[in-house]
């Protein structure tokens, strides 16, 4: 079988949370790509965004989402 997750022997198992107990923050985004005045981001994590039609989409292009327990 394949493997899809790894973690350090000592290591405890991740928790597991509903999207009602999270909140959601965009930390940094390219804006060179995306809409700052499309992105928005719901109380149930659901995030939309437009890319800029001038935008050149690379594999440096992204975009940091954090996620805070409430």
């Amino acid at each position: 079988a394949t493997r899809t997750a790894i973690k350090s022997n000592s290591a405890t198992t991740l928790p597991v949370h509903t999207a009602a107990q999270l909140e959601y923050f965009v930390t940094y985004f390219d804006n060179t790509v995306f809409d700052p005045a499309t992105i928005t981001l719901s109380d149930a994590g659901v995030m939309t965004y437009q890319i800029l039609p001038t935008a050149v989409v690379t594999e440096k292009t992204y975009m940091n989402i954090t996620f805070k327990v409430k």
